[in-house]
């Protein structure tokens, strides 16, 4: 929904070509911005508090969980600033799009739920907005 609702459908490759397009710029790109970006910060934080005292209440496993939230926003930030086309507004779409593709791995603290939502996003925008500069490598 979020590729499909905020970019235009623009024309893309066929054949071999998008095959190849939805392997790498959807699922492989999809899958490791998914763990670098999001999967990863969430559980370094849980790991973090592991065994301490606020893990062991409802409010503490909330307050980590924000916490892990902010890392992975973070993390999610620092990225994409290294594109200078990101230096701008249009930062809050991947912004956004973090906190829809960690609730997985928030709420199960399983690293593969933002995985998954992140190749959807990516498989989507490969062939719903093939030539976006927002969803798709490279960029400016």
């Amino acid at each position: 929904m979020m590729v499909v609702r905020t970019e235009d459908a623009t024309s893309r490759t066929d054949g071999v070509q998008i095959v190849a397009a939805v392997a790498w710029r959807g699922v492989l790109y999809g899958i490791t911005d998914g763990l670098l970006l999001s999967a990863f910060p969430i559980l370094v934080v849980f790991a973090a508090f592991a065994g301490t005292r606020l893990s062991g209440r409802f409010i503490g496993k909330l307050t980590i969980g924000v916490v892990a939230l902010a890392a992975s926003l973070a993390m999610t930030a620092v990225y994409h600033a290294g594109y200078s086309d990101f230096r701008s507004e249009k930062i809050q779409k991947p912004l956004t799009g973090d906190v829809l593709w960690s609730a997985p791995t928030l709420l199960t603290l399983n690293p593969i739920g933002a995985p998954i939502a992140h190749v959807g996003l990516h498989t989507s925008a490969v062939l719903h907005s093939y030539e976006t500069d927002t969803f798709l490598p490279p960029h400016k």
